[in-house]
């Protein structure tokens, strides 16, 4: 097995180099091999100076395998054996006698984080990021982040970042002291060794001694913005971490590790933290009875109804919306009488619960819905989705009864229309950099801000809108709200000249003092994140069905054309290259169909599909864009035309690779699953 832990000496200077692919995770090996290297450097009278750094990127913090170990086994004494070696190693980076500095690019979060701060001084690359996230699975620091970062920067950050589990940039904890220099990724290794002898001429660091304020502790934690943390995690994690820091900021550092790790051992084996140790490692506390293993599949005794349903949506698509499909081109818009027929037919209801106007007939019938109108015009599945999967999705999956009430129904029902504004012109992949603030006031919220690229933004009667309560909270600071459109501050901007999906209207928004009454919050405040995701993965269902629509009449037409069209006195469909690009496209529709209706079903049967969603976008929208590619291509001259048909299927088709999170993003998705499951398949 190779070595955890590199060292290498260059004269006068020691690299420690900790190397745990794939995120440096401080395992038990790590843990046994560091404080030898430690050993090593402190007896070498040769080195002055020592670099702590990682391979790939720093560390992510303990092995959470580990804990989940020594939580099963209930073994207190364990834990505090653990512990008590963890901090044994980081207690000997500070008396090793000799300056080290932390060379971090990437992540440094929880206990890489931790030892980090147990160094001399840290210098970090521009996209490493920060924090002590333990929080977030129950638990709480227990190599020293509730003491080290309380003495290091002042103590309301520290606590936000303690209670948040929020990540930071580099350039934030640069701000707030936890770093002493950023630099390029490309120059950090000259950059670290020219810091490393500043470090060690003793020049370049810089420490203000924290004086511990009860009265200023208190007063934080009283305050409304970590009302709203606190309330929104763990409270067995809260109240550990709280007096971690309350009663340990009065004692020398040795008596307050102790103590820290006392709490952690504590908080460990109870209850809340065993179920967010075990959600994070996707372990099922409760295994189903062996009689239970297969589920029943709740769309079997609605086929009839799916397949009259999918005759009604293909029927209303061929007759109504495709002989429009040219004029919404022009227009730029549905027309909202389009709309409301559409609504009148049960399209938007269809999928869900007969309590709120619904055929209860899940994500099956939502599917079809997107298929078939993006099988006729792939605009109308746009407006649709928009409307249906993000700003009634987000109602239902996050609203209280009065908000389905007046908001939900009437929007099934096709009387209201819905936009969903997330998207902001420096917030886009990355929500949590959203720039659009919620402030209280006066019994509601203000909103300023503006949103981009926002889908029936100018049209709808009410928008979905997310906002930033606290922006060193990143993503665990957003909020959502229900904005009414008519309300004083809602401004609609500049209309977006699309490359496709022309016929749905997309627009610039901006917010001047929006005031909005705490009736239309939406969920709670700081887990929009957690709504608009889980909103999301039925929108990339509705998205990979679309591309099946729009795949399945690309093929229609390619076989059309190839079936008419004569070349070299013979049909083109008889030339076998033209054979194997239909051959291909048809495979293709297949295999996005299948996987999208499975996904569909496993939704329906009430699986955790956030895996099946971002797979089933990621491949139906490549597979499409390859499918109507080489239609166009079959079509030659013809098909390149502006006035054809299969240009704009082409044109429309563009789109599927970005919106609703882009590919690059539906891969980083699938790959956090992939690792949280131990590469399980």
């Amino acid at each position: 097995m190779a070595n955890k832990i590199e060292l290498l000496r260059r004269g006068e200077l020691a690299v420690i180099t900790i190397q745990n692919p794939p995120y440096n995770t401080l395992s038990a090996e790590v843990l046994g091999e560091l404080p030898l290297a430690l050993e090593a450097v402190k007896i070498d009278t040769s080195v002055k100076v020592v670099i702590i750094t990682g391979r790939g990127l720093f560390s992510a913090g303990a092995d959470v395998k580990d804990i989940w170990r020594i939580v099963q086994k209930h073994d207190m004494k364990e834990a505090l054996d653990l512990l008590a070696k963890a901090n044994a190693t980081l207690d000997s980076i500070e008396d090793l006698g000799k300056p080290t500095v932390a060379v971090i690019d990437g992540m440094c979060l929880g206990g890489g984080n931790e030892l980090a701060m147990a160094c001399t001084a840290r210098i970090a690359t521009e996209d490493s990021r920060f924090g002590q996230p333990e929080i977030n699975l129950g638990i709480m620091p227990g190599m020293g982040g509730t003491q080290r970062l309380s003495r290091l920067i002042e103590l309301e950050p520290a606590l936000r970042i303690l209670l948040s589990g929020t990540l930071i940039t580099a350039k934030d904890a640069f701000g707030l002291g936890m770093i002493d220099k950023v630099v390029p990724k490309k120059s950090i290794q000259s950059e670290a060794k020219n810091f490393a002898s500043l470090v060690l001429s003793g020049q370049g660091i810089i420490r203000n001694r924290r004086v511990f304020d009860l009265a200023q502790f208190r007063e934080i934690l009283s305050g409304d913005a970590f009302g709203h943390i606190i309330d929104s995690k763990s409270k067995d994690a809260v109240e550990s971490i709280v007096k971690a820091v309350e009663s340990g900021m009065v004692k020398p550092l040795s008596d307050a590790l102790k103590l820290e790790q006392e709490l952690f051992a504590k908080l460990i084996m109870k209850d809340s933290a065993k179920r967010g140790l075990a959600k994070f490692l996707k372990i099922d506390l409760e295994p189903k009875k062996t009689e239970a293993k297969v589920l029943k599949d709740d769309t079997s005794d609605k086929e009839d109804d799916l397949r009259m349903f999918r005759d009604m949506v293909r029927e209303f698509a061929e007759k109504e919306i495709r002989p429009l499909a040219s004029k919404m081109e022009v227009e730029g818009r549905m027309s909202r009488d389009l709309f409301r027929k559409m609504g009148e037919q049960g399209f938007y209801a269809a999928s869900f619960p007969e309590e709120y106007g619904g055929a209860d007939l899940g994500k099956m019938a939502y599917c079809i819905v997107f298929e078939e109108l993006a099988r006729a015009y792939g605009s109308s599945a746009v407006v649709v989705g928009a409307h249906t999967g993000l700003a009634c999705g987000s109602i239902y999956l996050g609203g209280n009864e009065a908000q389905k009430q007046k908001y939900l129904v009437p929007a099934l029902e096709g009387k209201l229309m819905g936009a969903f504004a997330l998207t902001e012109p420096s917030a886009g992949s990355d929500s949590g950099n959203i720039k659009t603030t919620a402030v209280r006031k006066n019994g509601g919220w203000v909103i300023n801000g503006a949103k981009r690229f926002i889908t029936n933004g100018k049209d709808a009667d009410f928008t979905i809108v997310i906002a930033q309560t606290d922006p060193m909270l990143k993503k665990d600071g957003l909020v959502a709200f229900i904005v009414e459109t008519k309300w004083p501050g809602y401004n609609v901007g500049k209309i977006e000249h699309k490359l496709g999906i022309r016929g749905s209207q997309t627009v610039e928004l901006s917010f001047q003092d929006l005031f909005v009454p705490d009736e239309n919050l939406l969920g709670e405040v700081g887990k929009a994140f957690k709504l608009f995701m889980k909103t999301l993965n039925g929108g990339r269902l509705g998205l990979a069905a679309g591309c099946v629509g729009s795949s399945k009449r690309a093929f229609e037409i390619a076989y059309e054309h190839s079936s008419e069209r004569v070349q070299f006195d013979q049909p083109l469909l008889m030339n076998q290259a033209i054979q194997f690009y239909l051959a291909r496209m048809r495979a293709n529709i297949y295999l996005m169909e299948e996987a999208t209706y499975n996904a569909a079903r496993m939704a329906d049967a009430g699986k955790d599909i956030r895996l099946e969603a971002a797979c089933v976008k990621l491949q139906c929208s490549e597979m499409n864009m390859w499918n109507v590619d080489h239609a166009l291509q079959i079509l030659g001259g013809d098909g390149y035309s502006d006035e054809s048909e299969i240009s704009r299927i082409w044109r429309d088709g563009r789109i599927n690779p970005i919106f609703e999170g882009t590919n690059e993003i539906q891969q980083l998705l699938i790959f956090k699953e992939i690792f949280t499951s131990g590469g399980k398949i």
